[in-house]
């Protein structure tokens, strides 16, 4: 547009210029000013339709440069907009990388944590394992143990039995040798043939009674000594059926401590 008006004022300005040189002529040359106004004026009209042309053609180019530039504003618009979404999907896209990041790290955490579960459940299931081959073996031991302070409870059981049947049978001889010799003491005679009988005791009868009260003495320290091994004996039975128990509740704790970490995965 700007160039369109400098065109025409360039124009103008180059007629008043002519039309001024035309003036400052001599009359004699009127016959050829009059031919060269004509002229003027058919290259004026010229100009005119030139001027017109050109200025259409301008205006044309004006529409164009507007409706150009309509676009360019709305390019740049959409542009604009673009660039705003493209900001809030950077905003998403920064955000959901901070959610990866942190979901990564609890990831590892994680997997530490079950690492390190799995490292405790091995090192809990081999204490579990050698606690019960102990207990095994102690259970053995203490099975063996009771075994033998059975078979020597038994036995001195039996021997005690011995020992009360051995009493009886001395006090039976011992019995019949006193009666054995209370009737040959009976049958002492005098002169006359007659047996003398004898208000006092024998002496048999007296070592009779000595021994038995010997015997039945020996007996009951033998029993008193059996009762208080048997007392041992039953002590120490208690003791094992504690010390089994202690290790039986040992056994079932571990077993639950071991069981801890499978149950939290």
């Amino acid at each position: 547009m700007f160039g369109y008006k400098q065109h025409q004022k360039d124009g103008f300005e180059d007629i008043e210029r002519l039309f001024e040189s035309l003036s400052k002529r001599d009359s004699k040359q009127k016959l050829r000013v009059s031919v060269d106004a004509e002229i003027l004026e058919r290259v004026n009209m010229l100009l005119e339709s030139a001027n017109f042309k050109t200025k259409l053609s301008w205006g044309k180019a004006d529409e164009s440069l507007q409706a150009s530039l309509q676009v360019l504003r709305s390019s740049i618009s959409s542009v604009r907009r673009s660039e705003v979404v493209l900001e809030q999907s950077l905003g998403q896209s920064k955000r959901l990388e901070q959610e990866v990041s942190h979901s990564k790290r609890t990831l590892e955490n994680l997997e530490r944590d079950h690492r390190n579960a799995d490292a405790k459940a091995a090192a809990l299931e081999k204490q579990l394992a050698e606690m019960r081959a102990t207990n095994e073996a102690t259970l053995e031991q203490l099975r063996s143990d009771a075994t033998e302070l059975r078979v020597s409870r038994a036995q001195l059981i039996q021997k005690e039995k011995q020992i009360y049947q051995d009493a009886k049978a001395m006090e039976h001889k011992k019995n019949a040798e006193t009666n054995m010799l209370r009737a040959l003491s009976n049958r002492q005679c005098d002169g006359s043939g007659r047996p003398i009988i004898k208000q006092s005791r024998p002496l048999g009868s007296v070592r009779s009674a000595t021994i038995k009260d010997q015997l039945e003495s020996d007996v009951i320290d033998q029993l008193k000594a059996n009762e208080e091994e048997l007392h041992e004996e039953n002590e120490d039975l208690e003791s094992l059926l504690s010390r089994m128990e202690s290790l039986a509740t040992r056994a079932r704790l571990v077993s639950k401590a071991a069981n801890k970490p499978s149950e939290v995965e």
